[in-house]
């Protein structure tokens, strides 16, 4: 009898433990050509093996790091901060990105399965963005009938605008919006939001994703 008090105790507590937490993401899918498990804007944790056949490539760039990894064929494995490659070759260069927040948000992305921010303007973090024309990865809102996103000027008042997407990202650089240099946004799906500045020295033209990214 004992033991069947132990056993049922047992699978109480296993029912009441509070589901396993998703991984935060470490790096950002940007390209992919031939065989790869993965798609552009697809977000990968530390620990994930990818396999590439001879002749693809993938580029990732390192949410933390502020890397961007071109890598032809071989196995990577993600790691915080870098790739490791076998079979393979891979290059390394540093771009502008704001690491410390992107990396924030991701982390929080994987403890609660999305970035949700009710409080006032101004007590979330604020990702820096070094592009007029930044691209949007909608995270859990992707795909389906699409998503309504609205963005807000923060640091003036300024009449919200309101746009559709469909696909995985909202890049404002394939639809020609730019938006103000020095600005404070906040983008905003249903109840999730995130707070983005555009810098003061912002480029006007093609930057790495990393770069100009703003992620849910």
């Amino acid at each position: 009898m004992p033991r069947l008090m132990t056993i049922s105790a047992a699978m109480i507590a296993l029912a009441a433990a509070p589901p396993a937490l998703a991984a935060a993401p470490a790096a950002l899918v940007e390209e992919v050509s031939g065989a790869a498990d993965v798609q552009p804007f697809d977000c990968v944790e530390a620990g994930r093996t990818l396999a590439l056949g001879s002749g693809s490539k993938v580029v990732l760039g390192y949410l933390k790091s502020c890397l961007k990894e071109p890598i032809t064929a071989g196995t990577v494995t993600i790691d915080a901060e870098q790739s490791a490659v076998a079979g393979g070759k891979v290059q390394r260069e540093r771009v502008e990105c704001d690491g410390g927040n992107l990396h924030l948000i991701a982390e929080q992305t994987g403890k609660s399965g999305v970035t949700v921010f009710r409080e006032a303007p101004g007590t979330e973090p604020v990702v820096r963005v070094f592009a007029l024309s930044p691209t949007l990865s909608l995270g859990r809102h992707a795909g389906g009938a699409g998503a309504t996103v609205v963005i807000e000027r923060v640091d003036r008042l300024d009449k919200p605008q309101s746009f559709k997407a469909t696909g995985a990202t909202l890049d404002f650089a394939k639809t020609g919006v730019r938006l103000a240099r020095g600005g404070l946004h906040r983008a905003q799906i249903g109840e999730d939001a995130v707070q983005f500045r555009i810098d003061p020295l912002a480029i006007d033209g093609p930057t790495p994703a990393l770069s100009r990214l703003v992620a849910f």
